[in-house]
Parts: C-alpha cells; structure tokens; sequence
C-alpha cells in the first residue's frame, strides 16, 4: 500500500489533469461563443442594410413591403426578421461597428 505522501500525490496529479482538461474546455467555449457573437453582429449588420436598401427600393418604385416580400418568397420568419426585428442602429455608430475590433467580444 502507497504512503499517504504517496497518495496525496496522486490524488493532486489526478486532479491537476481533470483542472487543466475543464480549463480547455472553457477555453474553447469561449472562443466559439465569439465566433458566435461575430455572426450576430454580421447577421444584425446584413439586416440593417437590408432593410435600408428595401426602404430605398419600395420608395423609388413606390411599392409595398409586400411587393417585395412576395417576390422574393420571403417566409413569414424571414420577414419578421428582416422587417421587425430589433437591430443596433449602426448609422448611429458611424458605421465603425461592424467589423472594428470594438465591436468584437472581448
């Protein structure tokens, strides 16, 4: 039977591996939620110049939203989440928050 030095040991091996194995796993967790947040805020951003460029559309050719939504076959999911959904003003921002590194998850 091992000394209990020899056990001690061991155990704080044991649980040095298991720590660094979790920290890694944390590690990882939180780079792929900033790659996540990345695409948020591109997808936010892309819905943003949709909707301008839709607005700009519908004015000069003096259509309904509808006109374009129908033409394009827009589902209803995709609608709401061009039309409706809630997105960070970026002209506000000038601009510098799609793609500057402020605008990035630390």
């Amino acid at each position: 039977m091992a000394k209990p030095s020899e056990r001690n040991r061991m155990m704080r091996d044991i649980a040095g591996v298991a720590m660094d194995e979790e920290l890694t796993a944390l590690r990882r967790k939180r780079a792929d939620l900033a790659r996540l947040a990345v695409q948020l805020d591109d997808m936010r951003w892309a819905a943003e110049r949709f909707r301008e460029q839709a607005e700009a559309f519908c004015r000069e050719y003096a259509e309904p939203r509808s006109y374009i939504t129908g033409a394009l076959g827009m589902a209803p999911r995709e609608t709401g989440m061009a039309f409706h959904a809630v997105a960070p003003d970026y002209a506000r921002d000038g601009e510098a928050a799609h793609g500057s590194p402020a605008s990035s998850p630390q």
